[in-house]
């Protein structure tokens, strides 16, 4: 009929099956068929997602950018004014869907010094916003390339 359709259903994988991380950019990739020999091809407009959601075994991950938590260059030791909203938002959800059970958190930063420091800074500022002693969240930290770095919180078993 050469009317878009009103809504496009998408599971969240990318082509190669792998779920969207935060602090990436995706662009959609929309293929029309203008005729059976004329297929044209358009590029969406990037996204771009602070803090994502995914279920995972009986739990859910919370991927959060490391860029929103502790600057655009990822190395701040501490988390920033905008990271501490991000954080709370985390806390929100966690409230909100998954009050009670077990948290982790893992960092993953530019070298093991800064990405300690930035696990140890996030579960201060996450165990306040719950409401629970920070050793009750168990955290890990590692090393990763700039592409690569981020916070995540594990949620649930």
């Amino acid at each position: 009929s050469g009317v878009p359709p009103d809504e496009v259903l998408w599971n969240g994988l990318s082509e190669q099956g792998d779920r969207l991380r935060a602090g990436h950019a995706y662009s959609a990739v929309y293929k029309f068929a203008l005729s059976s020999s004329t297929v044209r091809t358009a590029l969406g407009q990037p996204i771009q997602y602070a803090g994502l959601v995914h279920p995972e075994g009986k739990g859910h991950l919370i991927g959060l950018d490391s860029a929103g938590l502790f600057g655009a260059d990822r190395k701040e030791k501490e988390v920033s004014a905008a990271g501490k909203s991000l954080l709370k938002a985390a806390a929100d959800w966690i409230r909100r869907r998954n009050w009670g059970a077990p948290v982790s958190l893992r960092s993953y930063g530019p070298d093991q010094a800064t990405a300690l420091a930035q696990a140890l800074s996030a579960k201060l500022y996450l165990a306040s916003e719950l409401g629970v002693p920070a050793e009750r969240i168990p955290s890990e930290a590692a090393a990763a390339s700039a592409s690569d770095q981020r916070l995540e919180l594990r949620v649930g078993d």
